[in-house]
């Protein structure tokens, strides 16, 4: 499990992964899969098909499903979390 015991790290962190992943994209040559497209032009400034313009959605999607998966998971043997 990660733990990031200072406030601004833990704060930072999913920024930092946001711009990096948005960057990862835009130098592929695909902002359509980019997070950062759909954060800050919801309705889009180019036209994408729906799938390509679904794909950053579906895939925070299935990060947040793994997450609450592990978390419940591990909620029943850690005694900080029962």
């Amino acid at each position: 499990m990660l733990v990031i015991r200072r406030a601004v790290l833990a704060l930072l962190l999913p920024l930092a992964l946001h711009i990096a992943e948005s960057l990862f994209f835009q130098l592929l040559d695909m902002p359509g899969w980019s997070f950062l497209m759909s954060a800050v032009y919801p309705t889009g400034l180019q036209h994408y098909d729906p799938v390509q313009a679904l794909c950053p959605t579906a895939y925070l999607g299935v990060l947040t499903v793994i997450g609450t998966a592990v978390f419940v998971a591990r909620s029943r043997i850690s005694p900080r979390m029962s």
